[in-house]
């Protein structure tokens, strides 16, 4: 290996004397080393490395290349399903288990996208950490598709500090409407109902259209919507008005009968069958079927049962607009797709919700006690 020539062994001391031990070593039968080799294409950095073995791979160098192997191939899978970067992350390292200490990159690291981006090996680049100062201090998002799912709302709440209120579809009739609430009676009902929820590690739900569905809650927070924005790096729908919160992936189970898309009631019922936490058939003579079909049919992922919402808003009454109906008070929607953004583990390009009217919700605790929230759309709070 004697005569390999480096670019620039004087950038960092570390690795000028690691590059010059390195280029005095002598290679032999049965060793194992790596080549890593460093990019700049148009600012932007990577690394590209290899593992050789010098002779015929014994045993043990085969296995551990097949555990790494598997798990890269997973990692590329999983990449494809738009998970989370700390996912992938956590779940490759998991696989590999007692041979973390040969894959490059992992052994002990808390988690990272690579020592290519930036200066902290974690999901949010380093880049937008070192310029939040730059970013705005309030964003009002009057877009036609929801913003509030996304990873740009997240890392302008989490990281800049921004305020950040989620407009999709709205409209002017709304000044009129649920904007003219009593914020401080929701605000508290809101908050109510989201306390009573984290009491309870189960939810039934049932509706006169023929829905009737249940999930775990083990382990999530119900979170309040109330649209107050007072203090930086807080997030809302305004209108406002619900509590959320993310189903524990896997444990959904039942049937969801769909009368209204998004913007519109349907002529005739979806009916959309839900097991192991994700809807596995839809049915019904409609041309929302097929709307929806493919969307669900572009990522597995969008199957997801992502949300519950109980609407809790007094002064909302259209149906046909999610923007405004999800907040009805009395009534629940259910989403699928994404929920990375709640407490979720579900990253996907897809949120979509549904609005149920008259539900019954029932609450189910660890012992087994139950407690009825919503009878027919009515709140039973005291």
């Amino acid at each position: 290996m004697k005569g390999i020539e480096t670019v620039r062994r004087d950038w960092c001391e570390i690795v000028s004397d690691t590059t010059f031990d390195v280029l005095n070593i002598i290679l032999k039968e049965n060793d194992i080393f790596v080549l890593d080799i460093g990019s700049n294409v148009e600012g932007y950095h990577a690394d590209h490395a290899r593992t050789y073995f010098i002779g015929t791979p014994d045993s043990k160098f085969r296995k551990i290349y097949n555990i790494v192997l598997g798990a890269l191939k997973n990692a590329f899978q999983m990449i494809k399903e738009d998970r989370t970067i700390d996912e992938i992350f956590r779940e490759t390292k998991a696989q590999m288990g007692d041979y973390q200490d040969f894959f490059q990159g992992f052994n002990g690291y808390r988690q990272g996208l690579g020592h290519g981006v930036g200066l902290h090996l974690d999901e949010l680049p380093y880049i937008i950490a070192g310029n939040k100062n730059d970013a705005v201090k309030a964003v009002i998002a009057l877009s036609y598709y929801s913003t509030s799912h996304t990873r740009f709302r997240h890392i302008l709440n989490r990281i800049c500090g921004t305020r950040y209120a989620s407009m999709p579809l709205f409209d002017e009739k709304m000044l009129s409407g649920p904007m003219t609430v009593n914020w401080k009676k929701m605000n508290e009902r809101t908050k109510k109902i989201a306390r009573i929820i984290n009491r309870y590690e189960r939810i039934e739900i049932a509706c006169p259209n023929g829905t009737s569905i249940s999930f775990s809650i083990k382990g999530r927070k119900a979170l309040p919507d109330t649209g107050i924005m007072t203090k930086p790096g807080q997030f809302s729908n305004l209108p406002a008005g619900e509590v959320y919160l993310a189903p524990l992936e896997g444990t959904a189970k039942g049937k969801l009968v769909l009368d209204w898309a998004p913007t519109q009631k349907l002529k005739k019922p979806v009916i959309a069958y839900v097991a192991k936490g994700v809807v596995q058939k839809l049915e019904g003579n409609e041309q929302y079927v097929q709307v929806l079909q493919d969307k669900l049919n572009e990522k597995k992922w969008n199957r997801n049962i992502a949300e519950l919402g109980i609407g809790t808003n007094n002064k909302a009454i259209r149906p046909d607009n999610i923007l405004e109906s999800e907040k009805i008070m009395g009534t629940i929607h259910i989403a699928f797709g994404d929920n990375s953004s709640f407490g979720g583990k579900v990253s996907t390009s897809f949120h979509q919700d549904h609005v149920f009217f008259k539900p019954t919700v029932k609450l189910i605790s660890k012992s087994s006690n139950e407690r009825v929230l919503l009878k027919r759309g009515r709140l039973l709070l005291k």
